[in-house]
């Protein structure tokens, strides 16, 4: 019997201190390794806790980072909560919950309050009530057509920051794009699981949309899937924005086929298309595979075309160019750059 009470003795001494943190955490979607990696200090350890001095200062980072009130992470009993989560309209799947999508809201906006905070010469907002046509033809006047550079760049000049969400807690539901306003300025977040530029064009130009339109004027606007087709009045006008802006007016339709062809076939076919209509090739791919359903098809055009990958790292560039890093305290850029997937 002493044995077995010593033996307990032994567990309850190698529990972590902050144990009870790390379990309420989690249950609202940020696992304790997530924590530890992604938002502690590197320096930390969990035993610094024992100090209540220390176990302060973790939860002051914690609450700052997550945006969890501090009351509620110092209170063993007080229900977590993230701040904003009401104001975010949820437009998802049907198997997918609210509360599975908060992780990356959160991530989201802390990652552009760090921005702000070290950008370079950001320029005023000036996208809403914008012309899609009149932003393509601005786009056109610098390329031969609309791609995932020129849109990230138009997006920059007119006041909106882009960036990709590359580090997410363990569970937490990815989404194809999300628009928000941080300190009153409208901010885009994009967090596929997609890679190649064709797709990511279509989700930034979608979002730009809903910034565009004053969708967020009602609150947060994200998406979880976004669907060409979808009847939702204000994800009707964000998509009629992005087919405008990428595609032009007169292939507001997309691009179909009769019959079935192969992906070879399909990256041959939107070469030439895409060169008649100034339309980058592996855009009219993605619009092909989602009218015919033709997903793999689709694919393998873009292999076909070069267009498979690529895209979160063209997001990642227009990024670092506007960004002096160095300006942050090392805890806050160790979390921004891990969240966004840029070298330390």
């Amino acid at each position: 019997m002493q044995a077995s009470c010593a033996c307990r003795r032994c567990i309850v001494a190698r529990l972590s201190p902050i144990k009870d943190l790390y379990d309420r955490l989690e249950a609202v979607g940020f696992p304790r390794a997530y924590v530890r990696e992604n938002i502690l200090p590197d320096w930390w350890e969990d035993d610094l806790a024992r100090d209540p001095g220390n176990r302060r200062l973790a939860e002051l980072v914690i609450s700052r980072t997550l945006k969890i009130p501090l009351p509620s992470l110092v209170e063993p009993r007080s229900p977590l909560t993230l701040e904003g989560a009401a104001e975010v309209r949820f437009k998802r799947r049907q198997d997918v919950e609210p509360p599975d999508l908060l992780p990356a809201v959160a991530v989201a906006r802390r990652i552009f309050e760090l921005l702000f905070a070290c950008a370079r010469d950001l320029p005023a907002f000036a996208l809403e009530g914008g012309d899609p046509e009149v932003l393509r033809e601005l786009i056109l006047s610098r390329s031969s057509c609309v791609d995932l550079p020129g849109l990230l760049q138009i997006s920059w000049e007119l006041g909106v920051p882009v960036v990709h969400l590359d580090s997410l807690p363990q569970g937490a539901k990815r989404v194809d794009g999300m628009a928000f306003c941080v300190a009153g300025r409208p901010c885009i977040a994009l967090a596929s699981f997609r890679k190649s530029p064709a797709w990511l064009t279509w989700h930034l130009a979608h979002e730009m949309g809903h910034v565009a339109r004053g969708h967020l004027h009602n609150g947060a606007a994200l998406d979880v899937r976004i669907d060409f087709s979808s009847e939702q009045v204000e994800e009707r006008e964000a998509n009629l924005f992005a087919k405008d802006l990428v595609y032009g007016k007169k292939n507001r339709g997309g691009f179909k086929s009769a019959r079935h062809i192969t992906g070879v076939q399909l990256a041959a076919e939107a070469r030439h298309l895409g060169a008649l209509h100034r339309i980058h090739p592996a855009c009219i791919v993605t619009s092909y595979g989602f009218n015919m359903a033709a997903w793999g098809t689709a694919q393998n055009a873009l292999k076909a075309l070069g267009s498979a990958d690529g895209g979160p790292e063209a997001v990642r560039a227009a990024l670092t160019e506007r960004l002096d890093l160095e300006s942050l305290v090392d805890s806050d850029r160790q979390f921004f750059v891990r969240a966004v997937g840029l070298p330390e």
